[in-house]
C-alpha cells in the first residue's frame, strides 16, 4: 500500500516538472521573438543617404505646389471691370454761332445750307430721319429729333439770296468714362465721335495754381486738364458683372494652371496620389456651389471650373479662402534630416528642422512622410 502511494506521488511530481519546462520553453521563444522584432523594429529599413537627394528634390519642389494648394494660391486677374462698360454722355455747348437755312431739293430728303459767324461761305449738309447704311460715320447728330447730317461736296444749289438765316449755337455730344488708374487721381477718357480715339482729362475738386485749365462745370465744380501724353493701363482680361464676386479668374500664362486637371498633375509631381485623393482633393475641387444672383453660396471649392456669359470655361480661385502657410519660402536644413519612426518596408519619417529669412532664430521642427509609389519615392504628408 505503501509502494503504491510513493509511486503516485512520484507521477505527479514527473508531471509538475514537465509542465514547468514547457513553460519556461514558451517563455524563452516569446523573448527571443520579443528581441528579434525590437531589433526589426528599431532598425530602418532604408538608410537616409538612400532617398537623400530624392527627399531634397520633393522638399524644394514642394514649396510652389504647397502654395498653390494651401497657401496664397495660383496667380489670378487683378479684379478690373471694363471701364468702357460704364460709358456716359455729356451734352455741351462747344460756343460756335451759326446761320442756317433750308433748300428745297427734291433729290434729298432735307438740304441745309449754313455757315459760321464770322464767314461768308456757305456749307451744304444733307439731313436724314435714318441712318445711312453706307456711310461709315454722319458729320452731324440729333439725337433729340432722331436725325443725321451728311456734308455734301461741290453742291451748287440755285439763287439762295433771299433765304432768311436762322441762328444756331452748335452742341457736342461726349461720351466718357472714368479710367481705372493706380493713383489717387480721377482721370477721364472722352471722345465726341465713335470713330475717333480718346482723349485724357484729369479731374480736379481744385484749381492747379499756375496751370489754366481746359474745363470747367459750373455744376459740379470741378476743373479739367487734358493729358496729351497719358496712357491707359490695359487689362489682359476684364470682370463683368454677372462673374461670382467671390471668386477670381486664375492667370494661366503666369500660374500655368487652367484647369483643375492641370492642379491635379502638377501636385501629383510631388505627392502620392492616395494622400491627395483621400486628404486634400475633396477640399479643393469638391462642395456645393450654387450661383444666387452675385454670389455663390453653399460649401464652395477653393478652384472649380466657371463658364462665363461668353460660354468660355475658366479656372477660378476663391478670394475668401485663408491660407494655412506663410508665403515666406521655408529654408530646410537638411543637414538635421534623420529618418525616424514609424517606418516600414516603401515608407518613412523623415524628421528636419527648417527656418525662415525673415527670422534665422526661430527654428521649426517637421516629420515628413515618404512612400514608394510605382517605384519611385513620393512625399505622403505635408512638409509644413
Amino acid at each position: 500500500m505503501e509502494n503504491e502511494e510513493k509511486i503516485e506521488k512520484t507521477e505527479v511530481q514527473r508531471s509538475k516538472n514537465t509542465n514547468r519546462g514547457i513553460l519556461i520553453a514558451i517563455v524563452a521563444t516569446v523573448l527571443c521573438l520579443a528581441i528579434i522584432l525590437t531589433f526589426v523594429l528599431c532598425s530602418s529599413p532604408y538608410e537616409y543617404e538612400e532617398i537623400e537627394d530624392r527627399f531634397k528634390e520633393l522638399v524644394e519642389a514642394s514649396w510652389y505646389v504647397n502654395r498653390i494648394l494651401f497657401g496664397v494660391g495660383a496667380e489670378t486677374h487683378p479684379r478690373v471691370y471694363d471701364p468702357r462698360e460704364n460709358t456716359k454722355t455729356y451734352l455741351i455747348e462747344d460756343q460756335l454761332l451759326y446761320y442756317y437755312f433750308e433748300i428745297e431739293d427734291e433729290n434729298y430728303e432735307r438740304v441745309f445750307a449754313y455757315r459760321e459767324h464770322n464767314s461768308e461761305k456757305y456749307k451744304y449738309m444733307e439731313v436724314t430721319s435714318k441712318k445711312k447704311e453706307d456711310k461709315l460715320t454722319f458729320d452731324y447728330r440729333n439725337r433729340e429729333k432722331n436725325l443725321w447730317g451728311y456734308i455734301i461736296e461741290n453742291y451748287n444749289p440755285t439763287d439762295i439770296s433771299e433765304k432768311t438765316e436762322t441762328e444756331y449755337i452748335s452742341e457736342v455730344l461726349y461720351y466718357y468714362y472714368d479710367v481705372v488708374d493706380e493713383s489717387d487721381k480721377r482721370i477721364v477718357a472722352f471722345r465726341s465721335s465713335n470713330l475717333d480715339p480718346f482723349e485724357y482729362m484729369e479731374i480736379t475738386k481744385e484749381e492747379k495754381s499756375g496751370k489754366e485749365y481746359d474745363y470747367y462745370d459750373e455744376t459740379a465744380k470741378v476743373y479739367g486738364y487734358i493729358l496729351p501724353d497719358y496712357n491707359e493701363t490695359k487689362y489682359q482680361l476684364y470682370y463683368k458683372k454677372s462673374d461670382p464676386k467671390d471668386y477670381d479668374y486664375v492667370n494661366g500664362d503666369v500660374s500655368g494652371m487652367r484647369s483643375v486637371m492641370d492642379i491635379k498633375n502638377f501636385a501629383e509631381t510631388v505627392y502620392s496620389k492616395n494622400y491627395l485623393e483621400n486628404t486634400i482633393y475633396e477640399t479643393l475641387f469638391d462642395g456645393v456651389a450654387t450661383l444666387n444672383e452675385e454670389y455663390l453660396t453653399g460649401r464652395t471649392a477653393r478652384y472649380y471650373e466657371y463658364t462665363n456669359s461668353n460660354g468660355e470655361t475658366w479656372l477660378m480661385m476663391s478670394n475668401t479662402y485663408e491660407a494655412v502657410i506663410s508665403d515666406e519660402r521655408p529654408i530646410f536644413d537638411y543637414s538635421t534630416a534623420e529618418i525616424v519612426r514609424p517606418y516600414r518596408r516603401n515608407f518613412v519619417n523623415v524628421e528636419i528642422e527648417y527656418y525662415y529669412e525673415s527670422d534665422p532664430s526661430e527654428i521649426y521642427t517637421v516629420k515628413i512622410s515618404m512612400i514608394m509609389q510605382d517605384g519611385v519615392w513620393m512625399l505622403d504628408g505635408q512638409t509644413f
